[in-house]
């Protein structure tokens, strides 16, 4: 008998058009990496104590309905295609497109903007198959819907995208063969094609690391006619929020530096992530806007010694009513030709 190893473990990723069928083909292969996948389908079991008996009895287990959640951690690629197809799901939309510089495109989509739940991607969802290890198959992850996704930034790494999951169910699956396409390297930081990295109100600041996580709550639609749920209904508000490491520096007239005078002020500053690229063909850019970030706690640095002092923001983001109706606006130029930055 074979044992498993984690060698050759492979991810499919895919959109359905229906929610939580049985099939789908990955459009793309994320590497596999280990920890990188949480995923995960349960069983709810009625097993009723009567006092009739000394014990629980066999007969009286009922097998019920069944969800599936977990997590998926990628590094996306310059033109990975599900990473942002994660992302839009969160965000409720597909990408829009628009001719970049040379034959690149960009592709844009917002965060906290009103959705219209009668149409894709919100009637449509996520499937994952997994391969844990080249064993004599797979499973098969139906009727996924990110509730979260975080992307974190750190010098001399690469990007990783942490995307939480519910949905429906889980089934068995043929063994996957991998594949990988070419002229799509990994976003890394900083790149040989870097500009500034980081904006606030304005001001360019040099940053070590910075998080920026979208969110979506959701909750299971349940049917008593049915043993799994028929939908991920959106739950509650959407937020953007986020951190950066920075250095303190003495730019104000007072002991108070911009960040903190923006913290005691409850003052909201555009916030911009800059990541840039090339994939071989063109020079690629990952643009996060957030028009109204709002700092969530006081960021007073703090002697430790001789050493350099560093400050790190911890903040929001808020709709700015009839200004900008949306959280985050996000915007990625690359070498994909493709209508909703992930598929025709």
């Amino acid at each position: 008998m074979v044992r498993y190893t984690g060698l050759e473990s492979a991810i499919g990723l895919y959109e359905e058009t229906t929610y939580a069928p049985n099939s789908g083909t990955p459009i793309e292969y994320p590497d596999f990496t280990g920890g990188m996948e949480s995923l995960d389908a349960s069983k709810e079991v009625l097993s009723p104590e009567f006092l009739t008996s000394q014990g629980k009895r066999l007969g009286d287990i009922n097998v019920l309905s069944e969800s599936a959640s977990g997590g998926v951690s990628i590094t996306p690629r310059w033109n990975g295609k599900a990473w942002w197809m994660f992302l839009s799901h969160l965000c409720g939309e597909y990408s829009t497109k628009t001719a970049g510089t040379g034959s690149a495109f960009i592709h844009t989509m917002q965060m906290g903007e009103a959705i219209n739940q009668a149409v894709a991607p919100e009637t449509y969802s996520v499937g994952a198959v997994v391969d844990r290890g080249r064993t004599t198959g797979a499973v098969r992850y139906r009727g996924l819907k990110p509730t979260s996704c975080e992307l974190s930034f750190a010098y001399n790494q690469a990007i990783t995208m942490a995307t939480d999951f519910v949905g429906a169910g889980a089934s068995p699956a043929s063994a996957l063969t991998a594949s990988q396409a070419s002229a799509n390297p990994l976003m890394v930081s900083p790149s040989t094609a870097s500009g500034a990295f980081l904006s606030w109100g304005g001001s360019t600041y040099s940053c070590e690391s910075a998080s920026i996580k979208f969110e979506r709550p959701r909750v299971a639609v349940k049917d008593i006619a049915s043993t799994e749920p028929t939908a991920q209904q959106l739950d509650g508000m959407a937020m953007v929020s986020g951190s950066f490491e920075t250095f303190a520096l003495d730019d104000s007239a007072s002991a108070f530096d911009a960040f903190t005078v923006a913290y005691r002020a409850q003052s909201g500053n555009a916030l911009v992530i800059y990541v840039n690229g090339n994939d071989g063909s063109n020079a690629t850019k990952l643009t996060i806007t957030v028009p109204k970030a709002v700092i969530t706690s006081n960021p007073q640095p703090h002697v430790d010694g001789s050493s350099v002092q560093k400050v790190s923001i911890d903040w929001e983001g808020y709709i700015d009513a009839g200004v900008t109706d949306y959280l985050a606006n996000i915007a990625l130029e690359n070498s994909n030709d493709l209508a909703k930055g992930f598929r025709a």
